[in-house]
This record gives C-alpha cells, structure tokens and sequence, in this order.
C-alpha cells in the first residue's frame, strides 16, 4: 500500500510562494497570494530577493547573514498575511487527502495493473499553496504539490505522477511513460472519458508520446488481460525499439 503523510512546512510554504512570481495555477486568491509577496518585499528587498532566487548565496551573503535571514523568515511566519495563506492551504490539504482516500482502491489497482510495480511505501507530501503551480519529486520518498483541480480527480492524478518518480529514472523516456499512466489513462479512467491523444501533460514529451503510442497501446491490453503489466521490461524495449527516432536525455524536471 502507498501510504502519504500529508504535510505543510510553514518555511516551505513560504518560500515557494515567493518564488512563484506569475506562476499561478488559478486566479483564485491571487490578490491574497500578491498581498503576502509585497509584505514580504516590503519587510526586507534584500531577504525576499534571496528566498524569491532573485539573488545568489553568494551575493547574499556577502552582505547579509544566516540571523538576518532567520529573523526574516520567522517575521513573515507570524505575519497575518502569511496566516491566510497558511488556512489556505490547510483546506486544500484536506481536500487533496480527502480525494486521495476515495480514489486509493481503484487507482491503486489500476496503477498496479498498468506496471506491476511493488506499491508498498510510506511518503511525504508537502503540500503547498493550491492557486500556484509545483510539483516535484525531491528523492528520499517525498514530493511536494500544489495546484488548481483544472478537472475532476486532478490532485489523485498528479499525486500518482510524483509517486511513480520515485520508480523511474530522470530521463526523457521514464517521464513520458509517467504521462501515459497517470495523466492520460488514469485520467480517462478516472473520469469516464473516452480516449486519448490528445494527451495532457508537459508538451516538449507529446512526440515521444506519440511515438510510444501503438507499442502502449498493445501493452495495455495485455496488462488488462493478464491483470499485471512489466513496465520495467516494457521500457527496456521502449528503449531499444525508439534510441533512433527519440534520444533520451537525463533532466529532472516538475511533474
């Protein structure tokens, strides 16, 4: 069984809603979001240029310190602009749980089916603000997300995406196969939608996607005939039936 531990840290909270100047994922409590950023730019340009990766470590420390900065954050961390944005986030945590529980007996079977991997881990979700964009697997069995539900199941979706990062390696070819699985037939099956392409996911993969097509194709109906599909030998494959028509690059990239 996949087990998540959903989380909030307050220091990672706040420093991704810094960083995310234009990243939004819904209007939705933007006017709180900018409200948080200006507070935040207003207190101290040099600190928030620094969590906002506007300014090197280096130049940062080179007139700044380890103090400044801990006082900084935790100024922010008690401000009642962050205190919004903090309830803010605790109901999409609940949200996200709440759909992740109700979905968990299909979609782990499905998931199951589609790659027979091994789905027994315990990882930590940390969860950030739902009106801006993230996810990204970190290693060590933890991810963070945050986002929009642009359509039904969308959090059960992307969660399963980050949890199969830490299946895979970081490859061009690894992260189209995660797009197939969840963002495409996961989807479809998740909200009775009746095929795909077009695909959803990050557009720089859909030629690959397009190239893996007729080969997932047939291996999904294998996998729903015997109940268990091999991804790792179906990649292994992959790998050696595409190397011509799509190099594959290593790049750890969001989603």
């Amino acid at each position: 069984m996949i087990e998540l531990n959903f989380t909030i840290d307050n220091q990672h909270l706040i420093v991704h809603t810094l960083a995310s100047i234009n990243r939004f994922s819904s209007e939705e409590n933007r006017e709180d979001i900018v409200a948080f950023q200006n507070y935040a730019r207003g207190i101290s340009q040099h600190c928030y240029n620094f969590l906002a990766r506007r300014l090197s470590p280096s130049v940062f420390f080179a007139s700044g310190s380890v103090e400044a900065l801990s006082r900084y954050v935790t100024q922010l961390e008690q401000s009642r602009v962050f205190g919004v944005i903090r309830e803010q986030t605790e109901a999409f945590l609940a949200f996200v749980q709440a759909q992740w529980e109700h979905n968990y007996p299909l979609t782990s079977q499905a998931i199951y089916e589609m790659t027979g991997l091994d789905l027994q881990k315990t990882m930590v979700v940390r969860l950030t603000h739902p009106s801006l964009c993230n996810g990204r697997y970190l290693g060590n069995e933890m991810f963070t997300w945050g986002h929009h539900e642009d359509w039904p199941n969308y959090a059960t979706v992307y969660l399963w995406h980050e949890i199969l990062h830490s299946y895979f390696a970081f490859d061009d070819l690894s992260h189209a196969l995660i797009q197939l699985i969840t963002d495409n037939e996961l989807r479809v099956r998740l909200n009775h939608e009746m095929i795909y392409p077009p695909f959803v996911g990050h557009e720089r993969l859909f030629p690959l996607m397009d190239n893996i097509l007729p080969y997932w194709c047939t291996y999904l109906a294998e996998a729903r005939k015997s109940g268990q599909g091999d991804i790792q030998s179906f990649q292994a494959r992959l790998h050696n039936v595409l190397t011509v028509k799509e190099p594959v690059s290593e790049q750890k990239d969001a989603n």
